[in-house]
Protein backbone atom coordinates (compact mmCIF):
# COMPACT_ATOMS: atom_id res chain seq x y z
CA UNK A 1 0.00 0.00 0.00
CA UNK A 2 2.33 2.72 1.39
CA UNK A 3 4.44 2.00 -2.44
CA UNK A 4 0.97 2.60 -4.30
CA UNK A 5 0.64 5.94 -2.32
CA UNK A 6 3.99 7.30 -2.75
CA UNK A 7 3.65 6.63 -6.48
CA UNK A 8 0.42 9.08 -6.47
CA UNK A 9 2.30 11.35 -4.50
CA UNK A 10 5.63 11.43 -6.61
CA UNK A 11 2.88 11.78 -9.59
CA UNK A 12 0.93 14.78 -7.94
CA UNK A 13 4.07 16.62 -6.29
CA UNK A 14 5.55 19.83 -7.94
CA UNK A 15 4.77 22.09 -10.97
CA UNK A 16 3.26 20.31 -13.93
CA UNK A 17 3.27 16.68 -12.79
CA UNK A 18 -0.44 15.56 -13.03
CA UNK A 19 -2.57 12.26 -12.32
CA UNK A 20 -5.20 12.39 -15.21
CA UNK A 21 -8.04 10.60 -17.00
CA UNK A 22 -11.47 11.63 -18.45
CA UNK A 23 -12.33 14.10 -21.51
CA UNK A 24 -14.97 17.26 -21.85
CA UNK A 25 -15.02 20.43 -23.64
CA UNK A 26 -15.76 22.63 -26.48
CA UNK A 27 -12.22 22.88 -28.82
CA UNK A 28 -11.08 26.26 -29.82
CA UNK A 29 -7.99 27.57 -32.58
CA UNK A 30 -5.10 29.38 -31.75
CA UNK A 31 -5.28 33.29 -32.56
CA UNK A 32 -1.14 34.28 -32.16
CA UNK A 33 2.50 33.52 -30.86
CA UNK A 34 1.91 35.99 -27.81
CA UNK A 35 5.82 35.25 -27.34
CA UNK A 36 6.90 37.28 -30.95
CA UNK A 37 7.15 40.45 -31.37
CA UNK A 38 4.53 40.25 -34.29
CA UNK A 39 1.81 37.92 -32.80
CA UNK A 40 0.91 36.72 -35.97
CA UNK A 41 3.82 35.67 -37.05
CA UNK A 42 4.07 32.21 -37.75
CA UNK A 43 7.74 31.75 -38.54
CA UNK A 44 10.20 31.08 -35.26
CA UNK A 45 11.85 33.88 -34.80
CA UNK A 46 14.61 34.67 -32.66
CA UNK A 47 13.44 35.11 -28.87
CA UNK A 48 14.66 35.56 -25.61
CA UNK A 49 12.54 35.40 -22.54
CA UNK A 50 13.00 34.45 -18.92
CA UNK A 51 9.98 34.61 -16.02
CA UNK A 52 10.74 34.19 -12.67
CA UNK A 53 8.17 33.29 -9.92
CA UNK A 54 7.93 33.43 -6.44
CA UNK A 55 6.95 30.49 -4.55
CA UNK A 56 4.33 30.08 -1.31
CA UNK A 57 2.11 28.04 -0.02
CA UNK A 58 -1.91 29.55 0.55
CA UNK A 59 -4.69 28.42 2.48
CA UNK A 60 -7.11 30.19 0.24
CA UNK A 61 -7.46 32.08 -3.57
CA UNK A 62 -8.63 34.35 -5.40
CA UNK A 63 -11.18 32.17 -7.51
CA UNK A 64 -12.32 30.41 -4.61
CA UNK A 65 -13.92 32.01 -0.66
CA UNK A 66 -12.98 28.32 0.79
CA UNK A 67 -9.89 27.33 2.74
CA UNK A 68 -8.05 24.35 2.37
CA UNK A 69 -5.87 22.91 4.78
CA UNK A 70 -4.95 20.14 6.75
CA UNK A 71 -4.94 19.68 10.32
CA UNK A 72 -2.89 16.62 10.33
CA UNK A 73 -0.09 18.09 7.89
CA UNK A 74 1.37 21.30 6.67
CA UNK A 75 4.38 22.18 3.47
CA UNK A 76 6.25 25.77 4.77
CA UNK A 77 8.17 26.74 2.21
CA UNK A 78 10.93 29.03 3.37
CA UNK A 79 12.82 29.81 0.08
CA UNK A 80 11.48 28.65 -3.43
CA UNK A 81 11.77 29.86 -7.35
CA UNK A 82 10.35 28.76 -10.31
CA UNK A 83 11.52 29.83 -13.92
CA UNK A 84 10.31 29.60 -17.31
CA UNK A 85 13.09 30.60 -20.04
CA UNK A 86 11.79 30.56 -23.76
CA UNK A 87 14.53 30.72 -26.35
CA UNK A 88 15.35 30.57 -30.34
CA UNK A 89 17.88 31.72 -32.31
CA UNK A 90 17.50 33.01 -36.10
CA UNK A 91 17.12 29.86 -38.65
CA UNK A 92 16.23 27.17 -35.92
CA UNK A 93 13.68 24.94 -36.64
CA UNK A 94 12.13 24.73 -33.18
CA UNK A 95 11.98 26.68 -29.97
CA UNK A 96 13.22 25.77 -26.16
CA UNK A 97 11.27 25.60 -23.38
CA UNK A 98 13.20 25.35 -19.87
CA UNK A 99 11.43 25.35 -16.63
CA UNK A 100 12.90 24.68 -13.18
CA UNK A 101 11.37 24.25 -9.72
CA UNK A 102 13.61 24.54 -6.41
CA UNK A 103 12.22 24.63 -2.93
CA UNK A 104 13.62 24.15 0.77
CA UNK A 105 11.28 23.70 3.74
CA UNK A 106 9.60 21.54 5.67
CA UNK A 107 6.41 19.32 6.47
CA UNK A 108 4.84 19.75 9.73
CA UNK A 109 2.59 16.68 11.19
CA UNK A 110 1.90 15.55 14.68
CA UNK A 111 2.48 17.64 18.01
CA UNK A 112 5.07 19.80 16.09
CA UNK A 113 7.25 17.43 14.44
CA UNK A 114 9.29 18.21 11.52
CA UNK A 115 10.46 16.98 8.43
CA UNK A 116 12.84 18.63 6.29
CA UNK A 117 13.02 19.48 2.33
CA UNK A 118 16.53 20.44 1.59
CA UNK A 119 16.58 21.07 -2.24
CA UNK A 120 13.63 19.82 -4.05
CA UNK A 121 13.95 19.74 -7.49
CA UNK A 122 11.92 19.65 -11.11
CA UNK A 123 13.68 20.77 -14.28
CA UNK A 124 12.33 20.14 -17.55
CA UNK A 125 13.39 20.75 -20.92
CA UNK A 126 10.67 20.56 -23.95
CA UNK A 127 11.50 21.42 -27.76
CA UNK A 128 8.80 22.21 -29.88
CA UNK A 129 7.74 23.32 -33.19
CA UNK A 130 6.33 27.03 -33.94
CA UNK A 131 3.16 28.41 -34.37
CA UNK A 132 2.48 26.86 -37.97
CA UNK A 133 3.00 23.53 -36.57
CA UNK A 134 0.45 23.77 -33.49
CA UNK A 135 3.78 24.36 -31.21
CA UNK A 136 3.77 20.05 -31.56
CA UNK A 137 6.45 19.03 -29.31
CA UNK A 138 9.77 16.89 -30.43
CA UNK A 139 10.87 16.01 -26.90
CA UNK A 140 10.82 16.32 -23.25
CA UNK A 141 12.97 15.74 -20.47
CA UNK A 142 12.78 16.38 -16.79
CA UNK A 143 14.42 15.36 -14.07
CA UNK A 144 12.76 15.62 -10.58
CA UNK A 145 13.75 15.48 -6.64
CA UNK A 146 11.26 15.30 -4.41
CA UNK A 147 10.23 14.72 -0.60
CA UNK A 148 6.87 13.28 -0.34
CA UNK A 149 4.26 12.55 2.63
CA UNK A 150 2.97 9.10 2.05
CA UNK A 151 -0.28 9.43 4.01
CA UNK A 152 -2.34 13.00 4.96
CA UNK A 153 -1.26 11.80 8.56
CA UNK A 154 2.21 11.70 9.25
CA UNK A 155 3.10 9.32 12.68
CA UNK A 156 6.88 9.66 12.09
CA UNK A 157 10.19 10.39 9.67
CA UNK A 158 9.14 6.67 8.21
CA UNK A 159 5.98 8.40 6.30
CA UNK A 160 7.68 10.39 4.44
CA UNK A 161 10.46 9.47 1.49
CA UNK A 162 12.41 11.47 -0.94
CA UNK A 163 11.78 9.91 -4.78
CA UNK A 164 14.45 11.12 -7.85
CA UNK A 165 13.42 10.27 -11.56
CA UNK A 166 14.32 11.30 -15.08
CA UNK A 167 11.33 10.92 -17.55
CA UNK A 168 11.78 11.63 -21.36
CA UNK A 169 9.28 11.89 -23.90
CA UNK A 170 10.11 11.74 -27.85
CA UNK A 171 7.56 12.51 -30.67
CA UNK A 172 7.02 11.59 -34.14
CA UNK A 173 4.41 9.31 -35.63
CA UNK A 174 4.03 7.80 -32.34
CA UNK A 175 5.27 8.53 -28.65
CA UNK A 176 7.26 7.22 -26.49
CA UNK A 177 8.26 7.54 -22.87
CA UNK A 178 10.89 6.12 -20.59
CA UNK A 179 11.16 6.55 -16.93
CA UNK A 180 14.67 6.04 -15.10
CA UNK A 181 14.22 5.92 -11.03
CA UNK A 182 17.28 7.28 -8.81
CA UNK A 183 18.85 5.47 -6.62
CA UNK A 184 16.92 4.46 -3.75
CA UNK A 185 13.58 5.10 -5.71
CA UNK A 186 13.89 1.27 -8.20
CA UNK A 187 10.83 -0.05 -5.58
CA UNK A 188 8.60 3.03 -6.16
CA UNK A 189 9.17 3.21 -9.84
CA UNK A 190 9.59 -0.49 -10.90
CA UNK A 191 8.85 -1.72 -14.29
CA UNK A 192 8.92 1.66 -15.79
CA UNK A 193 12.80 1.75 -17.49
CA UNK A 194 11.54 0.30 -20.79
CA UNK A 195 9.80 2.22 -23.21
CA UNK A 196 6.04 2.82 -23.57
CA UNK A 197 4.17 3.77 -27.16
CA UNK A 198 1.36 6.10 -27.35
CA UNK A 199 0.37 5.22 -31.06
CA UNK A 200 -2.38 7.63 -31.19
CA UNK A 201 -1.34 10.50 -28.53
CA UNK A 202 -1.92 12.95 -31.52
CA UNK A 203 -5.71 11.69 -32.86
CA UNK A 204 -7.10 14.71 -31.51
CA UNK A 205 -5.27 17.98 -30.13
CA UNK A 206 -2.42 17.63 -28.22
CA UNK A 207 -0.63 19.47 -25.56
CA UNK A 208 2.70 17.84 -23.95
CA UNK A 209 2.18 17.37 -20.15
CA UNK A 210 5.30 20.02 -19.48
CA UNK A 211 4.72 22.71 -21.82
CA UNK A 212 0.61 22.97 -20.76
CA UNK A 213 1.16 25.88 -18.99
CA UNK A 214 3.29 28.08 -21.75
CA UNK A 215 0.68 26.43 -24.71
CA UNK A 216 -2.36 28.52 -23.67
CA UNK A 217 -0.16 31.99 -24.31
CA UNK A 218 -1.21 31.44 -27.91
CA UNK A 219 -5.06 31.61 -26.99
CA UNK A 220 -7.08 34.72 -26.66
CA UNK A 221 -9.53 34.35 -23.95
CA UNK A 222 -13.08 34.79 -23.43
CA UNK A 223 -16.47 33.98 -21.42
CA UNK A 224 -17.02 31.06 -22.92
CA UNK A 225 -13.14 29.59 -23.25
CA UNK A 226 -12.38 26.01 -22.85
CA UNK A 227 -10.45 23.42 -25.10
CA UNK A 228 -9.79 19.70 -24.81
CA UNK A 229 -6.64 17.72 -25.48
CA UNK A 230 -5.11 14.22 -24.19
CA UNK A 231 -1.24 14.44 -22.55
CA UNK A 232 0.91 11.67 -21.50
CA UNK A 233 1.30 10.80 -17.62
CA UNK A 234 4.50 9.25 -18.10
CA UNK A 235 4.95 8.26 -14.49
CA UNK A 236 1.30 6.66 -15.26
CA UNK A 237 2.10 5.13 -18.29
CA UNK A 238 -1.16 6.42 -19.79
CA UNK A 239 -2.65 8.96 -22.42
CA UNK A 240 -5.08 10.93 -20.37
CA UNK A 241 -7.60 13.92 -21.63
CA UNK A 242 -7.73 17.33 -20.06
CA UNK A 243 -10.05 20.55 -20.21
CA UNK A 244 -8.76 23.88 -20.28
CA UNK A 245 -11.71 26.35 -19.36
CA UNK A 246 -12.68 29.78 -18.13
CA UNK A 247 -13.20 30.05 -14.17
CA UNK A 248 -16.83 30.24 -13.04
CA UNK A 249 -18.83 30.36 -10.49
CA UNK A 250 -21.23 28.52 -8.99
CA UNK A 251 -23.90 29.53 -11.14
CA UNK A 252 -22.15 29.31 -13.96
CA UNK A 253 -21.20 32.97 -13.92
CA UNK A 254 -17.51 33.49 -15.49
CA UNK A 255 -15.07 34.92 -12.65
CA UNK A 256 -12.11 34.93 -14.93
CA UNK A 257 -11.36 38.33 -15.74
CA UNK A 258 -9.15 39.59 -12.80
CA UNK A 259 -6.70 42.45 -12.17
CA UNK A 260 -4.01 41.38 -10.07
CA UNK A 261 -1.36 43.48 -8.57
CA UNK A 262 2.38 42.53 -8.34
CA UNK A 263 4.71 43.89 -5.69
CA UNK A 264 8.40 44.61 -6.29
CA UNK A 265 8.24 43.51 -9.81
CA UNK A 266 11.67 44.15 -12.15
CA UNK A 267 11.87 44.12 -16.00
CA UNK A 268 15.10 44.32 -18.18
CA UNK A 269 15.29 44.54 -21.39
CA UNK A 270 17.85 46.56 -23.49
CA UNK A 271 20.18 46.12 -21.00
CA UNK A 272 18.21 47.77 -18.60
CA UNK A 273 16.73 46.54 -15.55
CA UNK A 274 14.06 48.63 -14.22
CA UNK A 275 13.49 49.46 -10.58
CA UNK A 276 11.33 47.52 -8.60
CA UNK A 277 7.66 49.01 -9.20
CA UNK A 278 4.32 47.62 -8.53
CA UNK A 279 2.25 46.45 -11.46
CA UNK A 280 -1.18 45.80 -12.54
CA UNK A 281 -1.83 43.35 -14.89
CA UNK A 282 -5.39 42.79 -16.27
CA UNK A 283 -5.52 39.23 -16.39
CA UNK A 284 -7.92 36.31 -17.57
CA UNK A 285 -7.91 32.87 -15.02
CA UNK A 286 -8.47 29.64 -16.29
CA UNK A 287 -8.76 25.67 -14.18
CA UNK A 288 -6.97 22.67 -16.36
CA UNK A 289 -9.08 19.63 -14.69
CA UNK A 290 -9.51 16.09 -15.72
CA UNK A 291 -12.21 14.47 -16.44
CA UNK A 292 -14.49 11.15 -15.75
CA UNK A 293 -15.53 9.60 -12.85
CA UNK A 294 -12.14 10.48 -10.65
CA UNK A 295 -11.69 14.20 -12.56
CA UNK A 296 -10.32 16.89 -10.34
CA UNK A 297 -8.85 20.31 -10.88
CA UNK A 298 -5.05 20.22 -10.58
CA UNK A 299 -4.04 24.05 -12.14
CA UNK A 300 -5.27 27.40 -12.01
CA UNK A 301 -3.43 30.18 -14.11
CA UNK A 302 -4.30 33.68 -14.73
CA UNK A 303 -2.82 35.09 -17.90
CA UNK A 304 -2.27 38.78 -18.76
CA UNK A 305 -3.99 40.11 -21.27
CA UNK A 306 -3.08 44.05 -20.79
CA UNK A 307 -1.16 45.69 -17.82
CA UNK A 308 -3.97 47.80 -16.53
CA UNK A 309 -4.63 51.47 -18.19
CA UNK A 310 -3.10 50.14 -21.50
CA UNK A 311 -6.39 48.33 -22.51
CA UNK A 312 -5.91 49.98 -26.40
CA UNK A 313 -4.30 47.73 -28.83
CA UNK A 314 -1.49 47.05 -27.29
CA UNK A 315 0.64 47.33 -30.77
CA UNK A 316 4.33 46.11 -29.25
CA UNK A 317 2.65 42.99 -27.66
CA UNK A 318 4.08 43.83 -24.45
CA UNK A 319 2.63 41.76 -22.09
CA UNK A 320 2.97 38.58 -24.22
CA UNK A 321 0.29 36.75 -22.47
CA UNK A 322 2.62 35.65 -19.43
CA UNK A 323 1.19 33.40 -16.50
CA UNK A 324 1.14 36.12 -14.07
CA UNK A 325 -0.25 34.31 -11.26
CA UNK A 326 -0.56 30.16 -11.04
CA UNK A 327 -2.31 27.56 -8.06
CA UNK A 328 -1.73 24.53 -7.57
CA UNK A 329 -2.89 22.27 -5.18
CA UNK A 330 -1.05 21.12 -2.91
CA UNK A 331 -0.87 17.23 -1.61
CA UNK A 332 -2.85 16.27 0.98
CA UNK A 333 -4.89 19.38 1.41
CA UNK A 334 -1.91 21.28 2.45
CA UNK A 335 -3.12 24.49 0.48
CA UNK A 336 -2.15 25.82 -2.81
CA UNK A 337 1.10 26.58 -4.24
CA UNK A 338 1.05 29.78 -5.54
CA UNK A 339 3.26 31.10 -8.16
CA UNK A 340 3.99 34.95 -8.70
CA UNK A 341 5.39 36.61 -11.24
CA UNK A 342 8.74 38.89 -9.81
CA UNK A 343 11.01 39.38 -12.69
CA UNK A 344 10.59 39.08 -16.58
CA UNK A 345 13.88 39.75 -18.93
CA UNK A 346 14.13 39.51 -22.17
CA UNK A 347 18.04 39.63 -22.09
CA UNK A 348 20.22 36.94 -23.33
CA UNK A 349 22.43 35.69 -21.06
CA UNK A 350 25.94 36.49 -21.43
CA UNK A 351 28.07 33.76 -23.13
Amino acid sequence: MKKKILMTAASAALASTLLLSGCSGVSQTFSGAYWNENSKNTEIVSVYEKTTYSVNIVSTAPFSSTEISNPDLSLCIDEGYYTMELSAEAGDSYYTLKTEWKMQGKYVYGDGQEFPITGDVVETETTFKGYADGLAPLKTVKRVKNVVPLTASPKGAESFSSVGYTVTVEYGEKATSVVVPDAGSEDFLRGREEPVEYKKYNKKNYVDNDMMLFYFRAFEFGDTFSYSFSTIDAVGQSLSSVVCSNLSDSSGNSISVAPIKVKSYQETSGGTTKKSYDKIFNTYGVKFATQGEYGQTFLYAYYATNPKGEEGNDKDNANRHRPVAIYQPALFRTGYVAFTLAETTTDRPAE
